[in-house]
């Protein structure tokens, strides 16, 4: 029921997040620090958390026989100079040419410099073989002897010794070959600064291990007296496109592309002060020390136990095939309407109220109109004329006119329009029809009209600016609908607009939230809660079918909410208080069981379905798959109703 996927800086979960737009059709969110994505009732956390170093091996290794022998003759080798090191894969993507290239350009405009530092590169063996690998491989070697050639102190000897390392006197010491640890450890702490310029790269850890190594054992005194300056210190230069180089914020952070720009990072360090070498350690001493491999590890497995909690019951389930397979985690009470129960419930019941949305409930939710069809209209109309059904009402977020326009020729049914600011009741007695009542307080038009004047040209602007959005202008409401945008720049043009409009309306009584593919902002306080509240609270006498249009007497025994948004959940929640209140509309199930099962003898019989279309979080006890579900149980009800009589 929950995932975590744990990732290096933001770049990589930026293009994760964009692939399950993109592909899978899913938002995110943030919860708690972290990112979160809703997949079929499973909560997936993608957190940024960088990885850390066994910090307390390699404390240790810095006092290995080898490493301190090697340390020692390092130190005698370079002695009176400053040490740049790099230690990377002889790869196309760690930017080594690009390294040698600043340090040629460093030297050129500094030639006083070269012998005052030393540039060590450390060449591991490729892991593959190509063409390109071959020409980068050999402008590294062209590089190095053009440099030595021409800085380097002549004393006879070439630049390469019989065991394939350069001369002590070069600017460049190359070691290509592969190295143990107890000879990188030497060399990462005998390192003044640290280049990394990879063009590409994961979670590279060559800084964390450079600055554990430059602070020594993890005995203070023993490391002080092995040589290591106190306070300790230790320099970086860092290419943008290395996984950790946000977490170490003292680092010099270049673009490795930009050979000017490293050039002048090298020269920087070349001349740092040693307080601001201090400074620059102990920032980043503190956070590689607090954030081990260990603490990696924890953090990780914590997440996923946050995720899990008050979720180890869920139940999963296999959908689907190919490409469309996937997983869905349930409550354990949510469940697929059993819809032959439901209909023997419906059919048994002698009072029943029918909350049902329209779009995405009745029909498909399209970013056009999609009207009823003959079909479902007579099925309405079959319903509404049922005298057991105290109740028809379509709860739908559309304007008024729409609504009558449509259901024009259903006159027994209730219409509730912008999601509870206008209702009409149900024309019982076929004569006049009813006409639209405002169910919100007064002076609320007014307080509309006053925010939609802030709220017009803001939309105007985010619809000229991302293409296949559009505005749903519900008079009460309005809409800015981005199902047919980009996905990717739709969503983040969505929350940029949410941010906007409530910062501008802070102080309006008005409520903005985000709905899916859309937008959506409304009066305060309108909610399609209130017609739950009309139809089962406690003046429910006076909306309901009285009996002299052929209701059923006393109270109600079956009631349905159905919906498919978030929107509908307000309903959800409000028939779920409103049925355990004895004042209200419906009988008082006691200990009647569950929808679909049969009665405890001595006790009425109450039937409760809160349905929601789609498989995914609700407040819903029951859902079904999609609108043609939704529409097929209403010819069962139609069927079921036709088939009984009112005695029954």
């Amino acid at each position: 029921t929950a995932g975590g996927g744990g990732s290096p800086p933001f770049a990589p979960p930026r293009h994760f997040l964009s692939c399950t737009t993109r592909l899978l059709g899913l938002n995110h969110k943030t919860e708690r620090g972290a990112l979160a994505i809703d997949y079929y009732g499973r909560s997936v956390s993608v957190k940024i958390c960088p990885t850390g170093v066994d910090v307390a091996r390699l404390q240790e290794g810095i006092l290995w026989p080898d490493s301190v022998q090697r340390r020692q003759a390092y130190r005698a080798q370079f002695e009176g100079r400053k040490v740049f090191l790099g230690v990377d894969d002889f790869d196309v993507f760690k930017g080594i040419e690009l390294k040698l290239q600043a340090f040629e350009l460093l030297l050129s405009q500094h030639p006083e410099l070269a012998d005052k530092i030393v540039m060590v590169q450390v060449c591991n063996p490729a892991r593959g073989d190509s063409r390109e690998l071959q020409e980068v491989q050999q402008e590294v070697f062209d590089i190095v002897e053009r440099l030595n050639a021409t800085y380097g102190s002549i004393d006879g000897r070439s630049s390469k010794t019989s065991n394939g390392e350069s001369g002590s006197n070069n600017v460049v010491e190359l070691i290509n070959r592969g190295t143990t640890l107890a000879e990188r450890i030497a060399l990462l702490s005998v390192a003044d600064c640290a280049v990394v310029t990879a063009t590409r790269d994961g979670m590279n850890l060559l800084p964390y291990d450079y600055i554990t190594c430059r602070q020594g054992p993890i005995s203070v005194d023993a490391g002080t007296a092995d040589g290591y300056p106190q306070p300790r210190q230790s320099s970086l230069i860092m290419s943008e496109f290395v996984g950790c180089s946000s977490s170490l914020s003292g680092a010099f952070r270049v673009n490795p592309w930009n050979t000017d720009d490293v050039a002048d990072a090298m020269y920087r360090a070349a001349l740092l002060s040693g307080s601001e070498a201090e400074a620059r350690h102990e920032r980043h001493w503190k956070y590689i020390h607090e954030h081990t491999v260990g603490y990696w590890a924890a953090s990780n497995i914590n997440e996923l136990k946050r995720l899990t909690d008050g979720t180890g019951n869920a139940r999963c389930y296999g959908l689907g095939f190919g490409l469309n397979f996937r997983v869905v985690a349930m409550d354990p009470d949510f469940r697929a309407m059993d819809t032959v129960a439901c209909a023997a419930d419906y059919g048994k019941a002698k009072k029943r109220v029918l909350l049902i949305d329209y779009d995405g409930t009745l029909v498909q939710a399209a970013s056009y109109d999609v009207s009823p069809d003959a079909e479902l209209l007579s099925h309405l109309t079959a319903l509404a004329a049922d005298p057991r059904n105290a109740m028809v009402c379509i709860v739908s977020g559309r304007e008024r006119k729409q609504l009558d326009n449509w259901f024009r020729n259903v006159p027994g049914i209730a219409l509730l329009a912008e999601h509870g600011f206008w209702y009409k009741p149900p024309n019982w007695s076929g004569s006049e029809p009813k006409d639209w009542q405002m169910l919100v307080p007064a002076g609320t038009e007014e307080t509309i009209k006053r925010w939609r004047e802030i709220v017009e040209p803001i939309l105007d602007q985010y619809h000229d600016a991302t293409d296949g959005s559009l505005i749903r202008d519900k008079g009460t409401s309005m809409i800015w609908d981005y199902r047919d945008a980009d996905p990717d720049f739709g969503q983040w043009q969505a929350k940029e607009l949410m941010d906007h409009l409530e910062s501008v309306l802070v102080n309006e009584q008005v409520d903005v939230f985000p709905g899916h593919n859309h937008v959506e902002i409304k009066a305060h306080g309108v909610s399609k809660a209130t017609p739950v509240e009309m139809f089962l609270g406690e003046n429910w006498q006076v909306h309901l079918r009285p009996e002299s249009e052929g209701a059923t007497p006393g109270k109600v025994d079956f009631v349905m909410a159905i919906g498919d948004d978030r929107s509908d959940e307000e309903m959800f929640m409000a028939v779920d208080e409103l049925v355990l209140n004895p004042e209200g509309a419906v009988v008082q199930k006691m200990s009647c069981p569950m929808p679909g099962k049969e009665k405890s003898k001595g006790h009425e019989h109450l039937s409760v379905y809160c349905v929601t279309v789609g498989q995914k979080p609700s407040k819903a006890d029951f859902y079904l798959d999609d609108s043609d579900d939704v529409v097929q149980l209403v010819r069962n009800f139609t069927a079921t109703g036709q088939s009984q009589s009112p005695s029954t």
